[in-house]
C-alpha cells in the first residue's frame, strides 16, 4: 500500500524539484544580470575621465599632465577592484543564501515525505488490525448464532411437551366433569340446576385455564373471545362482564346460562 502511494506522488514531487530547478536558474539569471549591469556601470562611470580632459586642465603643464594622468588610472582602477570585489562577495553571498533556502526546501519536503510514509504505514497497520479483529468478531457471532439455533430448537421441543401434557390433564379434567354433570341428572329439580351451574362453572374454568396457559391470555381476553365466538354462534349478543361474573361464581341468568353452555359445547367438539 505505502509503496503505490509513494509511486503515485513521485511525478508530482519530480515536477515540484523541476520548478525548484527552474526558480533557482531564474535567480542565478537575475542575479548574474544584476551583477554584469552593475559592472557596465562601473566602467562608463570610470571611463569618462579621458586623456582629453586632462590635457585640457594641464595644457600648460605636459609632466604634470601625465602624472595627474597616471594617478587618476590608478585611483580608477582600484576603485573598480574594489567595486567590483564588493559585488562579487555580494553576489556569493547571495548565491549561497540561496542555495541553503533551496536545500532546506528540499530537506523539509524529504521530512514530509519520510513522516507521510511513515504515517500511512501505520494506517496500513491500524487497517490490518481492524480486519483480522473483524474475522474473529465474526467467527464467534457464527459460533453465537448456532448456540442460539439450539437453545430455541430445545425450548420448542419443551414447550410442545409441556403443552401436551397440560392438553391431556385439562381433557381429563373436563372428562371427570362431564361425567359429574350426567350423575348429577338424578337430583331434584333445584339441586338439578344448580349441579348444572356448578358444572358449566367449573367446566368454563377448566377451559380458560387451559387456553390461558396455551396462549397467555388475560381473564379479560378469554372473556372477550367467549363472547365474540357465541355472536358469532347467533346465539345472540352477550357482555364480557357477565361472562367473567360467572366465571368469578355470580349469579346469571338462564339464557345467559345456555348461551355459554353452548359455546363450551362446540368448543369440546372442536378440540376433539
Amino acid at each position: 500500500m505505502t509503496s503505490l502511494v509513494v509511486s503515485g506522488i513521485a511525478p508530482f514531487l519530480d515536477f515540484a524539484g523541476l520548478l525548484m530547478l527552474v526558480e533557482k536558474i531564474s535567480i542565478y539569471l537575475l542575479i548574474g544580470a544584476t551583477f554584469y549591469c552593475k559592472v557596465m556601470a562601473l566602467r562608463a562611470y570610470f571611463s569618462r575621465i579621458t586623456k582629453k580632459d586632462i590635457d585640457i586642465k594641464h595644457n600648460s603643464d605636459p609632466s604634470a599632465r601625465d602624472t595627474t594622468f597616471n594617478e587618476i588610472l590608478a585611483n580608477r582602477d582600484a576603485r573598480f577592484l574594489t567595486e567590483l570585489t564588493d559585488y562579487r562577495v555580494i553576489f556569493n553571498a547571495e548565491l549561497a543564501s540561496r542555495d541553503e533556502n533551496f536545500t532546506a526546501e528540499i530537506q523539509r519536503i524529504l521530512i514530509m515525505l519520510n513522516t507521510s510514509t511513515a504515517r500511512l504505514d501505520e494506517i496500513e497497520q491500524v487497517l490490518q488490525n481492524y480486519h483480522n479483529n473483524f474475522g474473529r468478531v465474526a467467527t464467534e457471532f457464527e459460533s453465537i448464532n448456532r448456540s442460539i439455533t439450539i437453545l430455541q430448537t430445545e425450548v420448542n421441543q419443551r414447550h410442545s411437551l409441556v403443552r401436551s401434557t397440560n392438553r391431556r390433564g385439562s381433557d381429563q379434567q373436563i372428562e371427570a366433569l362431564s361425567s359429574s354433570a350426567r350423575l348429577s341428572n338424578s337430583s331434584t329439580s333445584s339441586q338439578k340446576f344448580a349441579n348444572i351451574i356448578s358444572t358449566i362453572r367449573e367446566l368454563l374454568k377448566a377451559i380458560f385455564a387451559r387456553v390461558k396457559d396455551a396462549n397467555g391470555y388475560t381473564l379479560d381476553q378469554m372473556c372477550n373471545i367467549v363472547s365474540a365466538d357465541i355472536l358469532r354462534l347467533g346465539m345472540g349478543a352477550i357482555g364480557k362482564d357477565i361472562i367473567k361474573g360467572f366465571h368469578n361464581g355470580n349469579s346469571i341468568r338462564s339464557e345467559n346460562l345456555e348461551k355459554i353452555g353452548a359455546w363450551i359445547d362446540s368448543h369440546l367438539h372442536t378440540t376433539e
